[in-house]
Protein backbone atom coordinates (compact mmCIF):
# COMPACT_ATOMS: atom_id res chain seq x y z
CA UNK A 1 0.00 0.00 0.00
CA UNK A 2 1.10 3.45 -0.77
CA UNK A 3 2.25 5.81 1.80
CA UNK A 4 -0.53 8.61 2.46
CA UNK A 5 1.71 11.47 1.04
CA UNK A 6 2.49 9.57 -1.55
CA UNK A 7 -0.93 8.76 -2.33
CA UNK A 8 -1.99 12.41 -1.84
CA UNK A 9 0.74 13.06 -4.63
CA UNK A 10 -0.08 10.52 -7.05
CA UNK A 11 -3.71 11.60 -7.10
CA UNK A 12 -3.10 15.21 -6.85
CA UNK A 13 -0.85 15.37 -10.02
CA UNK A 14 -3.54 12.68 -11.81
CA UNK A 15 -6.54 15.22 -11.04
CA UNK A 16 -4.77 18.51 -11.67
CA UNK A 17 -3.31 17.12 -14.93
CA UNK A 18 -6.48 15.31 -16.55
CA UNK A 19 -9.37 17.19 -14.38
CA UNK A 20 -12.28 16.21 -16.49
CA UNK A 21 -10.90 12.49 -17.11
CA UNK A 22 -11.10 11.66 -13.33
CA UNK A 23 -14.74 12.66 -13.51
CA UNK A 24 -17.81 11.58 -15.74
CA UNK A 25 -19.09 15.06 -16.19
CA UNK A 26 -21.63 14.70 -18.42
CA UNK A 27 -23.14 12.21 -15.87
CA UNK A 28 -22.57 13.84 -12.90
CA UNK A 29 -24.14 17.03 -14.44
CA UNK A 30 -27.12 15.36 -15.64
CA UNK A 31 -27.30 14.15 -11.99
CA UNK A 32 -27.22 17.31 -10.59
CA UNK A 33 -29.95 18.61 -13.00
CA UNK A 34 -32.33 15.89 -12.30
CA UNK A 35 -31.91 16.58 -8.56
CA UNK A 36 -32.40 20.55 -8.94
CA UNK A 37 -29.26 21.89 -7.52
CA UNK A 38 -30.12 25.17 -7.78
CA UNK A 39 -32.01 25.41 -4.86
CA UNK A 40 -28.90 25.29 -2.65
CA UNK A 41 -27.54 28.24 -3.84
CA UNK A 42 -26.99 30.83 -1.74
CA UNK A 43 -25.20 34.88 -1.22
CA UNK A 44 -23.00 35.42 1.11
CA UNK A 45 -20.87 38.67 1.91
CA UNK A 46 -21.48 39.19 -1.70
CA UNK A 47 -20.00 35.77 -3.00
CA UNK A 48 -22.63 33.18 -4.88
CA UNK A 49 -21.79 29.59 -3.62
CA UNK A 50 -23.67 26.82 -6.20
CA UNK A 51 -23.95 24.69 -3.03
CA UNK A 52 -23.02 24.98 0.56
CA UNK A 53 -20.21 22.00 0.74
CA UNK A 54 -16.88 23.38 0.18
CA UNK A 55 -13.25 21.65 0.09
CA UNK A 56 -11.54 22.65 3.29
CA UNK A 57 -7.23 23.91 3.34
CA UNK A 58 -4.92 21.76 3.05
CA UNK A 59 -6.22 19.12 -0.23
CA UNK A 60 -4.95 21.56 -2.83
CA UNK A 61 -1.94 23.47 -1.22
CA UNK A 62 -0.49 24.39 -4.79
CA UNK A 63 -3.99 25.95 -6.24
CA UNK A 64 -3.70 23.01 -9.20
CA UNK A 65 -7.17 21.76 -7.90
CA UNK A 66 -9.24 24.48 -8.64
CA UNK A 67 -10.98 22.70 -11.87
CA UNK A 68 -11.22 19.29 -10.68
CA UNK A 69 -13.12 20.44 -7.20
CA UNK A 70 -15.55 22.55 -9.39
CA UNK A 71 -16.14 19.48 -11.75
CA UNK A 72 -17.22 17.01 -8.99
CA UNK A 73 -19.34 19.47 -7.69
CA UNK A 74 -17.47 21.47 -4.71
CA UNK A 75 -19.29 25.53 -4.04
CA UNK A 76 -15.83 26.34 -2.87
CA UNK A 77 -12.44 25.21 -2.07
CA UNK A 78 -10.00 26.63 -0.06
CA UNK A 79 -6.30 26.48 -1.49
CA UNK A 80 -3.18 26.42 1.02
CA UNK A 81 -1.92 27.25 3.31
CA UNK A 82 0.07 29.81 1.49
CA UNK A 83 2.93 31.35 2.77
CA UNK A 84 5.59 34.01 1.71
CA UNK A 85 8.09 32.15 0.80
CA UNK A 86 8.62 28.29 -0.50
CA UNK A 87 9.08 25.84 2.19
CA UNK A 88 9.49 21.95 2.26
CA UNK A 89 7.05 21.41 5.74
CA UNK A 90 8.50 19.39 8.38
CA UNK A 91 10.32 15.91 8.02
CA UNK A 92 8.77 12.94 6.60
CA UNK A 93 7.05 10.62 7.41
CA UNK A 94 4.05 13.18 8.38
CA UNK A 95 0.97 11.41 7.32
CA UNK A 96 -0.61 8.49 8.75
CA UNK A 97 -3.89 6.75 8.14
CA UNK A 98 -6.15 5.50 10.84
CA UNK A 99 -8.35 3.70 8.82
CA UNK A 100 -10.80 2.04 11.22
CA UNK A 101 -11.52 5.82 12.68
CA UNK A 102 -12.20 7.09 9.19
CA UNK A 103 -9.28 9.53 10.52
CA UNK A 104 -6.03 11.05 9.43
CA UNK A 105 -3.08 12.47 11.27
CA UNK A 106 -0.82 15.22 9.70
CA UNK A 107 2.05 17.31 10.52
CA UNK A 108 2.96 18.33 7.25
CA UNK A 109 3.98 21.85 8.32
CA UNK A 110 2.69 24.31 5.91
CA UNK A 111 4.51 22.39 3.04
CA UNK A 112 4.23 24.84 0.31
CA UNK A 113 5.83 26.37 -3.17
CA UNK A 114 5.05 29.89 -1.58
CA UNK A 115 2.90 32.64 -2.72
CA UNK A 116 3.99 33.77 -5.99
CA UNK A 117 3.89 30.23 -7.17
CA UNK A 118 0.66 29.35 -5.94
CA UNK A 119 -0.38 32.84 -7.38
CA UNK A 120 0.61 31.67 -10.88
CA UNK A 121 -1.47 28.13 -10.79
CA UNK A 122 -4.79 29.64 -9.39
CA UNK A 123 -4.05 32.57 -12.17
CA UNK A 124 -3.71 29.78 -14.93
CA UNK A 125 -6.76 27.23 -13.64
CA UNK A 126 -9.09 30.14 -13.42
CA UNK A 127 -7.90 31.19 -17.03
CA UNK A 128 -9.02 27.44 -17.68
CA UNK A 129 -12.09 27.55 -16.37
CA UNK A 130 -12.92 31.32 -18.39
CA UNK A 131 -16.55 31.94 -18.82
CA UNK A 132 -17.53 28.96 -16.63
CA UNK A 133 -15.89 29.20 -13.53
CA UNK A 134 -18.51 28.89 -10.82
CA UNK A 135 -16.47 27.61 -7.47
CA UNK A 136 -15.79 29.69 -5.19
CA UNK A 137 -11.83 30.33 -4.11
CA UNK A 138 -10.19 31.06 -0.88
CA UNK A 139 -7.06 31.56 -0.21
CA UNK A 140 -5.42 30.35 3.09
CA UNK A 141 -2.60 31.44 4.34
CA UNK A 142 -0.07 31.33 7.15
CA UNK A 143 3.61 32.28 8.24
CA UNK A 144 6.68 30.72 7.40
CA UNK A 145 8.37 28.35 10.13
CA UNK A 146 11.26 30.43 10.88
CA UNK A 147 9.26 33.50 11.14
CA UNK A 148 9.51 34.83 14.85
CA UNK A 149 5.70 34.85 16.56
CA UNK A 150 6.27 39.15 16.91
CA UNK A 151 7.16 38.96 13.35
CA UNK A 152 4.39 36.86 12.11
CA UNK A 153 1.96 39.94 11.02
CA UNK A 154 4.46 40.53 8.03
CA UNK A 155 3.89 37.13 6.58
CA UNK A 156 0.23 37.36 6.43
CA UNK A 157 0.83 40.63 5.09
CA UNK A 158 2.89 39.27 2.37
CA UNK A 159 0.62 36.63 1.57
CA UNK A 160 -2.49 38.19 1.83
CA UNK A 161 -0.88 41.26 -0.49
CA UNK A 162 0.15 38.00 -3.23
CA UNK A 163 -3.37 36.51 -3.69
CA UNK A 164 -5.95 38.79 -3.14
CA UNK A 165 -6.59 39.45 -6.47
CA UNK A 166 -6.65 36.01 -7.76
CA UNK A 167 -9.04 34.66 -4.95
CA UNK A 168 -12.58 35.61 -3.82
CA UNK A 169 -11.45 35.65 0.30
CA UNK A 170 -8.85 34.96 2.25
CA UNK A 171 -8.35 32.94 5.34
CA UNK A 172 -6.13 33.26 8.56
CA UNK A 173 -4.63 30.42 9.67
CA UNK A 174 -3.56 30.89 13.20
CA UNK A 175 -4.68 27.36 14.37
CA UNK A 176 -2.42 24.62 12.86
CA UNK A 177 -0.75 22.73 15.30
CA UNK A 178 2.39 21.55 13.13
CA UNK A 179 3.91 24.86 13.65
CA UNK A 180 5.67 25.78 16.67
CA UNK A 181 3.73 28.75 18.21
CA UNK A 182 1.16 29.17 15.49
CA UNK A 183 -1.74 28.76 17.94
CA UNK A 184 -0.19 31.48 19.73
CA UNK A 185 -1.55 33.90 17.36
CA UNK A 186 -5.15 32.72 18.09
CA UNK A 187 -5.21 35.16 21.03
CA UNK A 188 -5.09 39.21 21.72
CA UNK A 189 -2.76 41.60 20.33
CA UNK A 190 -1.07 38.62 18.10
CA UNK A 191 -4.39 38.05 16.77
CA UNK A 192 -5.61 42.35 16.05
CA UNK A 193 -2.15 42.64 14.81
CA UNK A 194 -2.66 39.62 12.13
CA UNK A 195 -6.12 40.84 11.06
CA UNK A 196 -4.85 43.99 10.45
CA UNK A 197 -1.93 43.26 8.51
CA UNK A 198 -4.00 40.81 6.24
CA UNK A 199 -6.60 43.68 5.51
CA UNK A 200 -3.87 45.63 4.53
CA UNK A 201 -2.59 43.38 2.46
CA UNK A 202 -6.22 42.94 0.92
CA UNK A 203 -7.05 45.99 0.86
CA UNK A 204 -3.71 47.68 -0.51
CA UNK A 205 -3.56 46.19 -3.66
CA UNK A 206 -5.30 47.09 -6.48
CA UNK A 207 -7.19 44.11 -8.13
CA UNK A 208 -8.44 43.01 -10.71
CA UNK A 209 -12.16 42.75 -9.37
CA UNK A 210 -13.46 45.88 -8.04
CA UNK A 211 -16.05 43.96 -5.20
CA UNK A 212 -14.99 43.62 -1.39
CA UNK A 213 -12.47 40.48 -0.56
CA UNK A 214 -14.03 39.04 2.86
CA UNK A 215 -11.28 38.06 5.18
CA UNK A 216 -11.80 34.77 7.37
CA UNK A 217 -10.25 32.97 10.53
CA UNK A 218 -10.07 29.35 11.20
CA UNK A 219 -9.46 28.73 14.97
CA UNK A 220 -8.95 25.48 16.86
CA UNK A 221 -10.97 23.14 18.00
CA UNK A 222 -8.90 23.19 21.35
CA UNK A 223 -9.68 26.21 23.09
CA UNK A 224 -11.28 26.57 25.82
CA UNK A 225 -14.76 27.91 25.51
CA UNK A 226 -13.52 30.96 27.19
CA UNK A 227 -11.18 31.60 24.44
CA UNK A 228 -13.20 30.89 22.07
CA UNK A 229 -15.72 33.28 23.15
CA UNK A 230 -12.56 35.78 23.27
CA UNK A 231 -11.74 34.97 19.57
CA UNK A 232 -15.45 36.13 18.76
CA UNK A 233 -14.80 39.53 20.39
CA UNK A 234 -11.76 40.25 18.84
CA UNK A 235 -13.16 39.05 15.20
CA UNK A 236 -15.84 41.11 15.61
CA UNK A 237 -14.02 44.47 17.15
CA UNK A 238 -11.66 43.85 13.89
CA UNK A 239 -14.87 43.41 11.12
CA UNK A 240 -13.55 39.65 10.43
CA UNK A 241 -16.35 38.59 8.15
CA UNK A 242 -16.08 34.91 8.62
CA UNK A 243 -14.76 32.91 11.35
CA UNK A 244 -13.71 29.00 10.30
CA UNK A 245 -14.61 26.27 13.07
CA UNK A 246 -12.21 24.11 13.19
CA UNK A 247 -9.22 22.98 12.41
CA UNK A 248 -7.41 19.43 13.27
CA UNK A 249 -6.97 18.38 17.01
CA UNK A 250 -4.28 17.52 19.07
CA UNK A 251 -6.67 15.27 21.24
CA UNK A 252 -6.30 11.26 21.00
CA UNK A 253 -9.69 10.64 22.54
CA UNK A 254 -11.54 7.57 20.89
CA UNK A 255 -8.52 6.32 19.08
CA UNK A 256 -6.10 5.96 21.72
CA UNK A 257 -5.23 2.13 20.79
CA UNK A 258 -3.96 2.70 16.94
CA UNK A 259 -0.51 2.10 16.22
CA UNK A 260 -0.64 5.46 14.48
CA UNK A 261 -2.16 7.53 17.54
CA UNK A 262 1.18 8.64 19.38
CA UNK A 263 2.35 10.07 16.21
CA UNK A 264 3.21 14.35 17.43
CA UNK A 265 0.06 16.06 14.53
CA UNK A 266 -3.25 17.20 13.70
CA UNK A 267 -5.79 14.70 14.27
CA UNK A 268 -8.61 15.08 11.17
CA UNK A 269 -12.18 12.82 10.52
CA UNK A 270 -14.49 11.52 12.27
CA UNK A 271 -12.90 11.51 15.38
CA UNK A 272 -13.10 15.41 15.40
CA UNK A 273 -16.60 15.48 14.76
CA UNK A 274 -17.92 15.87 18.17
CA UNK A 275 -14.90 18.71 19.19
CA UNK A 276 -15.77 20.75 15.97
CA UNK A 277 -19.72 20.49 16.17
CA UNK A 278 -19.19 21.80 20.04
CA UNK A 279 -16.71 24.72 18.78
CA UNK A 280 -19.29 25.38 15.65
CA UNK A 281 -21.69 26.34 18.65
CA UNK A 282 -20.13 28.45 21.12
CA UNK A 283 -19.36 30.62 18.14
CA UNK A 284 -22.61 30.55 16.65
CA UNK A 285 -23.69 31.58 20.60
CA UNK A 286 -20.95 34.36 20.45
CA UNK A 287 -20.57 35.46 16.63
CA UNK A 288 -23.02 37.24 14.47
CA UNK A 289 -21.29 36.85 11.65
CA UNK A 290 -20.60 34.02 8.69
CA UNK A 291 -19.61 30.75 10.23
CA UNK A 292 -18.14 27.66 8.28
CA UNK A 293 -17.75 24.28 10.02
CA UNK A 294 -15.45 22.28 9.46
CA UNK A 295 -14.35 18.84 11.09
CA UNK A 296 -15.40 15.50 10.62
CA UNK A 297 -17.92 16.04 8.39
CA UNK A 298 -18.42 12.99 6.37
CA UNK A 299 -22.62 12.00 5.07
CA UNK A 300 -25.65 14.28 3.96
CA UNK A 301 -26.96 14.21 7.60
CA UNK A 302 -23.99 15.34 9.23
CA UNK A 303 -23.62 18.57 6.76
CA UNK A 304 -27.66 18.76 7.36
CA UNK A 305 -26.90 18.99 11.36
CA UNK A 306 -23.70 21.71 10.65
CA UNK A 307 -26.41 23.57 8.48
CA UNK A 308 -29.44 23.41 11.37
CA UNK A 309 -28.75 22.70 14.56
CA UNK A 310 -25.17 24.38 14.85
CA UNK A 311 -26.44 27.29 12.12
CA UNK A 312 -23.26 27.16 10.46
CA UNK A 313 -23.62 28.66 7.06
CA UNK A 314 -21.11 26.50 5.00
CA UNK A 315 -19.38 23.45 5.47
CA UNK A 316 -15.56 21.85 4.20
CA UNK A 317 -14.55 18.57 4.19
CA UNK A 318 -11.41 16.94 3.42
CA UNK A 319 -10.75 13.24 5.47
CA UNK A 320 -14.11 12.22 4.33
CA UNK A 321 -13.10 12.89 0.67
CA UNK A 322 -9.77 11.09 1.31
CA UNK A 323 -11.79 7.71 2.17
CA UNK A 324 -15.00 7.95 0.48
CA UNK A 325 -13.73 9.84 -2.84
CA UNK A 326 -14.55 12.43 -4.58
CA UNK A 327 -18.62 11.18 -5.48
CA UNK A 328 -18.91 12.41 -1.91
CA UNK A 329 -19.40 16.10 -2.86
CA UNK A 330 -22.34 15.03 -5.30
CA UNK A 331 -23.96 12.45 -3.09
CA UNK A 332 -23.68 14.65 -0.03
CA UNK A 333 -25.64 17.69 -2.02
CA UNK A 334 -28.22 15.74 -3.18
CA UNK A 335 -28.82 14.19 0.06
CA UNK A 336 -29.52 17.95 1.96
CA UNK A 337 -31.72 19.35 -1.02
CA UNK A 338 -35.00 20.69 0.31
Amino acid sequence: MLKPETAHKIATWGVSTFPVLQYNKRLYEASLTLSDLSKLSRDICAMSFTNPVGIAAGLDKTGKLIRWAQYIGAGHIEVGTIVPEPQIGNPKPRMFRLREHAALINRMGFNSPGVSQVRRNIIRERQRLGAKKAIIIGGNIGKNKETAEKDASLDYFLAAHGIADVVDYVSINVSSPNTPGLRNLQHGEYLREIIGATRDGVGSKETIFTRYKPIAVKIAPDMSDDEVVALCKICAEMEVDIIIATNTTLSREGVEPHKNAAEAGGLSGKPLQRLSRHVTKVVRDNWDGVLVSVGGIDSPEEVQYRLSECKADLVQMYTALAYQGPSLIRNVARGIIP
